[in-house]
């Protein structure tokens, strides 16, 4: 598993813990998987992952990535959980955090896809084992 992933897996994992309900690591991964976004580039070789959340237009579908997965000009597509291949609308990148947005139209009128909620870290305590 690249690096990329892990530090994907390890921030979603961390917002999925959420301070509230806890959660078992197989109930994470569960969550997470079904979430879960694999971002090809159509124009040359390679590609990341990324996590479905809830979006502000319900008719588009929401996918939360590292900036750096997706360079600037560079053509996507997004597979879903499901193995359906759609083509990226929106790509929205944050240029103060390695952060970005890729929006696509589902077939449906709204996103059918199982959406992550993000949780505040600023309430976790961090415990040595």
């Amino acid at each position: 598993m690249s690096c990329r992933c892990l530090v994907a897996f390890g921030f979603v994992a961390l917002s999925l813990s959420g301070c509230n309900s806890p959660k078992l690591p197989g109930e994470i991964g569960k969550q997470a998987g079904e979430s879960l976004v694999l971002i090809n580039y159509v124009d040359k070789p390679g590609h990341g992952t990324g996590f479905l959340v809830q979006g502000e237009n319900k008719q588009l579908c929401t996918v939360l990535t590292v900036r750096h997965v997706v360079p600037p000009s560079t053509k996507l597509q997004l597979q879903t959980p499901d193995k359906k291949i759609w083509k990226a609308e929106n790509i929205k990148p944050f240029p103060k955090q390695d952060l970005a947005v890729i929006s696509f139209k589902p077939d449906a009128g709204s996103c059918p896809y199982t959406t992550l909620s993000l949780g505040n870290s600023d309430g976790l305590i961090e415990e040595m084992t």
